[in-house]
């Protein structure tokens, strides 16, 4: 979506805050800031978001308070985003195993140290819809599916391996 916004006329740059919840775009000092707002808010609306403007105290807030990523650094909050999701599902996973809180916690240790052993492949400058997350994130399943065998049982590493060929399903 920042690379669309980004390619309005008149918009300087446009940057995506922590969470992705807040857009930023910055307008160009000759640009007509009412045209360029319309054609924006058509591209919001196009990737079902629901744009609102911010004004006063919480657009002084969000400006000074929030971290700002441009299409060059948006990539850091989808490497965020997928090792979220990917610690929430092995906790659920953990839990419909009634796994005790001691295993748990290792699984989640190993998770976080294949997710990040992985990251250094990613290139963060690369938009989020051209890298391979699917590639990425099936090759951090494998390393600690590897690497968590000998905490699991046969049939959960089999139940493990299924879920994951089920959740990353080529686009």
């Amino acid at each position: 979506m920042l690379e669309q916004l980004d390619q309005i006329n008149g918009v300087t740059t446009s940057s995506a805050n922590h969470s992705g919840g807040i857009i930023r775009i910055s307008v160009a000092d000759d640009a007509l800031r009412a045209d360029v707002a319309k054609k924006a808010h058509l591209v919001l609306a196009a990737n079902d978001a629901k744009p609102s403007r911010l004004s006063g105290d919480k657009s002084i807030k969000a400006l000074t308070q929030e971290t700002w990523r441009g299409i060059d650094r948006i990539n850091e909050l989808s490497a965020i985003e997928f090792r979220t999701i990917i610690i929430d599902r092995l906790k659920m996973f953990a839990k419909n195993e009634k796994m005790s809180q001691e295993v748990t916690d290792q699984l989640i240790k190993i998770a976080k140290n294949s997710w990040e052993a992985q990251a250094k492949s990613i290139d963060i400058k690369v938009p989020p819809h051209k890298t391979g997350w699917t590639k990425h994130c099936r090759s951090v399943a494998d390393a600690f599916i590897e690497e968590a065998k000998p905490l699991l049982s046969d049939a959960q590493v089999r139940d493990l391996k299924a879920a994951v060929r089920n959740e990353m399903v080529e686009p």
